[in-house]
């Protein structure tokens, strides 16, 4: 995974300390050579003049960028370990956040957008799928959780094209860091809808069966690209019901006490989404438990 330039989406909130930590953890495990602190102001436009704020605060809209970059190198101060590092540029961009951040991204060749995610209860989440669907590169979205270290990686298969993109995500990581690393994949099997009709033994052959398959598919994965002897690697399977593979993805990262999630991301159109559904944009409107990388699969 290429993290030349990393793009970090500020939104003037305590989130901005998660995701600047992350930024940091990322810098020293793989020497990013440039990272942009971006925050986009929204535009306001005739509606917010008439119903939000009077003319006089509206004539002074644009004073608010000065002050806001004040703000975000005083924040660059105290999280990227208390300095200014030379290779961190803050910018402010005004319009709308979405088209502005992607311009961003475009105009710096960033490798990486990492975000920080509100908890669910609070209402947000929509910019965010949205950002991680029409962004070219891989998006990063880091919760509410310190993420000081990279020790253990849960990787979620589907054996897809998609998966294909996705270990040779975790194999250019693992090559990169020299630190010893485990790595857990994962996949869920959706349960036979005939279950019941099956008898007890003829339900443990068919499950043998497919696990034997899912073995072999590892297998055939995993070695087609390389991994370093200092990356421990394991395979998980799960079973759940289809709806609920993202579940069965949030726990598993508790139960293994995952540093990050990394999920493959076809960037679907929400007409597809709906009739076809996704994980990943599941697991964007959940509490997610670490930090999750959405790997762009259709570049």
């Amino acid at each position: 995974m290429n993290t030349n330039t990393i793009t970090i989406g500020f939104d003037n909130s305590d989130i901005d300390s998660y995701t600047m930590q992350a930024a940091n953890t990322l810098d020293k495990a793989f020497s990013v050579k440039k990272i942009i602190c971006a925050h986009v102001e929204p535009k306001f436009d005739l509606w917010d003049a008439l119903y939000h704020k009077d003319v006089s605060k509206l004539a002074s809209e644009q004073d608010e960028v000065s002050t806001i970059k004040e703000q975000l190198e005083k924040t660059q101060q105290f999280c990227l370990d208390t300095k200014v590092k030379e290779h961190v540029e803050v910018v402010v961009k005004h319009g709308k956040v979405m088209k502005e951040l992607i311009n961003v991204l475009e105009e710096n060749n960033s490798n990486l957008l990492v975000l920080g995610q509100q908890p669910t209860h609070t209402g947000h989440g929509t910019l965010l799928r949205n950002l991680i669907r029409r962004s070219s590169t891989n998006v990063l979205l880091v919760p509410r959780v310190s993420m000081r270290k990279l020790k253990t990686i849960l990787v979620a298969l589907d054996f897809s094209e998609c998966s294909n993109k996705v270990v040779e995500s975790i194999s250019e990581i693992a090559k990169t860091m020299q630190d010893p690393l485990q790595v857990k994949f994962v996949h869920v099997n959706a349960l036979p809808f005939d279950k019941e009709k099956k008898s007890r033994e003829k339900f443990k052959e068919y499950r043998r069966g497919f696990a034997n398959a899912l073995n072999r598919a590892f297998k055939n994965l995993t070695e087609k690209f390389e991994f370093p002897e200092r990356c421990q690697m394991d395979f998980l399977e799960l079973t759940a019901n289809s709806s609920n593979f993202h579940e069965s993805i949030i726990n598993a990262a508790l139960e293994e006490n995952a540093d990050m999630i990394i999920v493959g991301n076809l960037g679907h159109s929400p007409y597809k989404q709906y009739y076809l559904g996704s994980v990943a944009e599941k697991l964007t409107l959940s509490d997610l438990p670490c930090a999750t990388l959405f790997v762009k699969c259709n570049q």
